[in-house]
């Protein structure tokens, strides 16, 4: 019973999720350049010129990959559209889930993020799956360099599947001001709802430290899931993504009054997760 009739998440979803048409690669670079034009709406000749044969060719003045790096960076909308109605055309009837996926990179994702106002912070729990995404962008951001340890001020390792040294580990603070506080930036708002197209209330409330670091958060997730056969869709309540990342540590709350009490209330169980020191 692991899993669903679905495939909710997994390498191959991760990879179409993931996906990028400036980054895809034609047999013939005039094929390709063309295609490049054709996607950014400017003339599909435009940067060919005809050699005395006739055939196609590379405007000589007009070099390779100067010329594609530039149409690609002056219609980058163009470009990231088509990325999301790949994604949505091929993602959405394999997960059968309606969420979005992760706005990254911000910057290129700023003009169509959408943003679902969820009211009761105590409904904006994330599913197993949608946490799945969350952790595939941070992985594929560590491991192209895009990532700087705030206090470490060096090239963070994700190191999935092995020991990873004690500065090199990616924690929540971390993860909230490198990644999250970037994501909600232009709606201010939670993380979940950029993802959520509707209140998700909780099956399972984490408890955890927020140094603890996010892979290993990530494996306990997957670990519980697995042991208690729960599906992809299963819905936990995690305080760094259900509340805005800029009120989340201001001020205090009496528990009683707290999202993270009422979530515990709706919730059927809480997961608590602790490092080798019991933090």
């Amino acid at each position: 019973r692991v899993g669903s009739a679905l495939v909710s998440s997994g390498p191959i979803t991760q990879a179409l999720q993931n996906m990028d048409v400036r980054e895809a690669v034609a047999s013939n670079e005039v094929d390709q350049r063309q295609i490049t034009n054709f996607i950014a709406g400017v003339p599909e000749l435009q940067g060919i010129s005809r050699s005395r044969d006739g055939a196609k060719q590379l405007e000589p003045g007009r070099p390779k990959p100067q010329y594609e790096q530039s149409i690609i960076a002056a219609r980058a909308r163009k470009f990231e559209d088509l990325n999301q109605s790949l994604r949505d055309a091929s993602v959405g009837p394999l997960t059968g889930q309606h969420g979005r996926s992760p706005p990254w990179p911000p910057a290129q994702t700023a003009d169509r993020i959408h943003v679902t106002r969820i009211e009761r912070p105590e409904e904006r729990g994330i599913s197993l799956c949608q946490l799945r995404a969350l952790a595939e962008t941070v992985r594929g951001a560590v491991g192209e360099g895009r990532y700087v340890s705030k206090w470490m001020q060096r090239r963070v390792a994700w190191d999935e599947f092995g020991p990873c040294s004690e500065e090199c580990q990616l924690n929540f603070y971390e993860l909230s001001d490198h990644f999250l506080m970037p994501m909600t930036a232009v709606h201010s708002c939670s993380y979940v709802e950029l993802v959520a197209d509707a209140p998700q209330p909780p099956t399972y409330l984490l408890a955890h430290w927020w140094g603890t670091p996010f892979k290993d958060t990530m494996a306990a997730l997957e670990w519980h899931a697995e042991a208690r056969s729960l599906l992809d869709t299963t819905i936990y309540w995690v305080c760094l993504l259900a509340e805005n990342p800029r009120e989340v540590s201001e001020g205090f709350v009496a528990p009683a009054q707290s999202a993270f009490n009422r979530a515990i209330q709706m919730s059927e169980g809480v997961l608590a997760v602790s490092d080798m020191q019991a933090t």
